[in-house]
């Protein structure tokens, strides 16, 4: 017995076939629009570099310092500790040698600690 003839190639397709055009175009897009992106923000992302030996950025960097510690001192002058301490802590953050920072912070947490010691009335605790 011989077997029967196979089947036509369209019986064997259930459904159409679909293209795979729209599909790369698209993949293709969201590629260049992620490089496009990427290359974006290393352009823009990057520090603009400066001289090291330029005083400018050396100035500007010290006239922050100046500023953070005046501003530290006026508000512990005010008896505002806690702004103190967080503008000595700045201090520290853009000069770490600063012993005048740490000893403002020293200075500023004995004062916050002598305040919370003493009760409202005016009467110190025993």
């Amino acid at each position: 017995m011989r077997s029967p003839a196979p089947a036509p190639f369209s019986a064997v397709l259930t459904e159409p076939q679909r293209s795979r055009g729209p599909l790369i175009w698209i993949s293709l897009a969201v590629l260049v629009l992620a490089l496009s992106a990427l290359g974006a923000y290393l352009y823009l992302g990057r520090p603009q570099s400066q001289p090291v030996s330029s005083p400018a950025p050396q100035a500007q960097h010290q006239l922050e310092i100046d500023g953070h510690m005046q501003k530290a001192e006026a508000a512990f002058s005010q008896g505002n500790y806690d702004l103190a301490i967080e503008e000595f802590r700045a201090v520290l953050q853009l000069n770490p040698a600063s012993v005048r920072a740490k000893e403002g912070i020293e200075r500023a947490t004995k004062a916050k600690a002598a305040e919370s010691v003493i009760l409202p009335g005016g009467k110190s605790s025993p």
